[in-house]
């Protein structure tokens, strides 16, 4: 497991220098056509760059929010398949705050159903990276939420296929 630090979160973050996630809530923007758009929405080429960073959580019961769906490398990040457990898990027992932080953050992306931005920072063994978690909220109280991650040993491209030639 990582030992995870330096915590940040807003809702309707300025995105001009963040041009991937521009180009997701892009796509995002175009299903919504005047309403939330759900996830069957989207086909796997809107989410092309993303494969394996990306988490769908359900936020239908309150106080009870789950991941649906979680990716295999962010399996990896944080140490485990978080598939139908609850998304303040991912920090681990020794951070349950920032876990706590995260579900909040992710709670106010579905009942405001305004765009949300978290950041934190990871370290294992002797590699460090930075995370950016763009959420973005969908029909029915669920929130997917694509993780951009940066440094040492992490990087997106190397967990997407789809981005072979950027290695």
């Amino acid at each position: 497991m990582a030992i995870f630090s330096d915590w940040a979160s807003s809702l309707e973050p300025d995105l001009r220098d963040r041009a991937r996630f521009q180009q997701l809530v892009g796509t995002w923007k175009a299903k919504a056509d005047g309403a939330l758009p759900t996830w069957r929405d989207f086909d796997l080429k809107d989410v092309r760059g993303w494969y394996g960073c990306l988490v769908l959580t359900n936020h239908a019961v309150p106080d009870a929010p789950f991941c649906r769906l979680f990716g295999s490398k962010l399996s990896d990040l944080f140490g485990g398949d978080f598939t139908n457990k609850h998304p303040r898990e991912l920090f681990g027992a020794q951070r349950m705050d920032m876990g706590n932080a995260f579900t909040a953050h992710l709670d106010a992306v579905a009942r405001d159903g305004g765009i949300g931005l978290a950041s934190f920072e990871a370290h294992r063994n002797h590699d460090a990276w930075r995370a950016k978690a763009l959420s973005l909220p969908l029909a029915g109280a669920m929130v997917v939420t694509a993780f951009e991650l940066s440094g040492s040993g992490y990087d997106n491209a190397r967990f997407d296929p789809a981005n072979a030639g950027l290695l």
